[in-house]
């Protein structure tokens, strides 16, 4: 893995440029309905063996930035499980706009490989696209207009194809962003 760190913005702007992948029997999104109350301690643990391989920068996060990111209303988080046992975990921030930014997208080692990626990521994708932004001071609810990510060269390999297979397109404008150095983030 180099040093030069790629970024990708990518977008949806409409629910129709969803396109589904092969259909994963028993794999479901599990909604964590309070983040701040699921175990800490679990939390990190599955995010850094998501993240680990990919030097996600919140590897270095101190337990208050946890309980801050974990307690953002903007913020709804889902397990991704297969036959009841945990596969990864997608998080999604509702922005104005109404825009949603998929923030977080991962599957455990041992569940890489096995076709859950493109099956998960479509459903997280409609997730984005179906359920109301969260009601709070901001006014982030409403029908959503856009889903965007940013994905980088350090990412799982088949990470920008999946997307694109999914019908995320490269945001026009936007020059990709290179950011050098060891340390992540």
């Amino acid at each position: 893995m180099g040093s030069d760190k790629v970024i990708t913005h990518l977008q949806m702007t409409s629910p129709g440029q969803l396109r589904w992948a092969r259909v994963v029997e028993g794999l479901v999104l599990v909604p964590i309905d309070d983040p701040a109350g699921v175990s800490l301690p679990q939390l990190r643990e599955v995010h850094d063996r998501i993240g680990s391989a990919h030097r996600w920068s919140s590897l270095t996060w101190s337990h208050r930035n946890w309980v801050e990111w974990l307690s953002d209303p903007a913020l709804r988080h889902w397990w991704i499980e297969v036959d009841d046992q945990l596969a990864g975990w997608g998080c999604l921030r509702w922005h104005s706009g109404p825009e949603v930014e998929l923030d977080t997208f991962g599957l455990i080692p041992e569940c890489i490989g096995h076709g859950y990626g493109g099956y998960a990521l479509a459903l997280l994708t409609q997730r984005a696209w179906d359920v109301p932004g969260p009601q709070n001071g901001a006014g982030l609810g409403g029908q959503t207009r856009r889903v965007w990510l940013r994905t980088s060269s350090w990412d799982h390999p088949h990470a920008l194809a999946n997307y694109l297979a999914r019908g995320f397109a490269l945001v026009e404008g936007r020059d990709e962003e290179r950011r050098r150095g060891a340390s992540p983030g």
